[in-house]
């Protein structure tokens, strides 16, 4: 994008912002379900008129499988307590992230439905697995 080779990416705006800011860089909306704190007069994509849009990035914690559940709810215990600082809240916030610290079981279960999501997009246009 910034060396002219695409015409439209999606990408975080974490990443974006200081090119927006130099002028390298134009949003043309948020593709989540709601505007961002960091840039609060670019418009959602709904309210941009591409109704029914939502895809946002996301983060979370991942091991091999067969590690010990009393490992992952250790390491799930300290990630929540660790997000819960407001010192790393800020800063998230910052970044426009939204941190939920979801359990485990939550974040598997929004994995499933992620996948079936994609696997259903990519079905409908065509795409071939390589």
């Amino acid at each position: 994008m910034l060396g002219g080779h695409v015409e439209v990416i999606f990408v975080s705006p974490s990443f974006a912002r200081p090119y927006m800011q130099a002028g390298r860089l134009r949003a043309l909306g948020v593709a989540g379900p709601r505007r961002l704190p960091t840039l609060p007069d670019l418009p959602t994509f709904d309210e941009a008129g591409l109704m029914g849009y939502d895809y946002t990035c996301y983060h979370g914690m991942w091991f091999p499988a067969g590690v010990p559940a009393e490992i992952v709810r250790r390491m799930h215990a300290e990630i929540v307590k660790a997000l819960a600082a407001p010192e790393v809240r800020k800063y998230l916030a910052d970044a426009d992230y939204f941190p939920l610290g979801n359990s485990p079981e939550e974040f598997a279960e929004f994995l499933r439905k992620d996948i079936a999501r994609q696997a259903s997009i990519v079905k409908k246009i065509g795409i071939q697995p390589q």
